[in-house]
This record gives C-alpha cells, structure tokens and sequence, in this order.
C-alpha cells in the first residue's frame, strides 16, 4: 500500500559528515525529495514542488556540479519536479 511507503532520495555536498546526527538541509549540503503517505515533497527546502497529478515511479536527480544546481525530473516525461 502507497500509505505505507516511505523514502528519501537525493545527493550530499561531499564535505556533509558522513558520522552523528546529520541536518537534511540545503543548508547543510544535502538537496532530497521525501515521499511518504503517497505524497512527494522538497525536505527543507523553501523550492516550490511541481504540482503532481500522480506521484511518478521513477526520478532522476539531476546534479550541474558547475552551476551548483540539483534538478529532480520525472524519469518518465523529463519534466521538472523541483
């Protein structure tokens, strides 16, 4: 069941501590999507989300290393996400 699911994708600065209590935060070097409850949001992030008629199966995070962006995509439509 979707309701019961629960997971959190999404890539870390390199210099994040890998050890002890980690802040899920841009902030903090660390860009995530959560989905939980059937529903798909940015973890910290004052980023808007796409509005999402179907939360999608697959999503591709996206890293432009030289412009310090982070893109999540719908793997399915290319379309952005947040």
């Amino acid at each position: 069941e979707h309701g019961l699911s629960r997971c959190v994708m999404g890539v870390a600065r390199e210099s994040v501590e890998r050890k002890g209590w980690i802040k899920l935060s841009p902030l903090e070097g660390i860009w995530a999507v959560v989905y939980a409850g059937g529903d798909l949001w940015p973890l910290n992030c004052s980023c808007s989300l796409a509005v999402l008629s179907q939360v999608p199966r697959r999503i591709l995070v996206c890293l432009d290393y030289e412009a310090g962006r982070v893109t999540f995509l719908r793997a399915d439509t290319g379309a952005e996400i947040f």
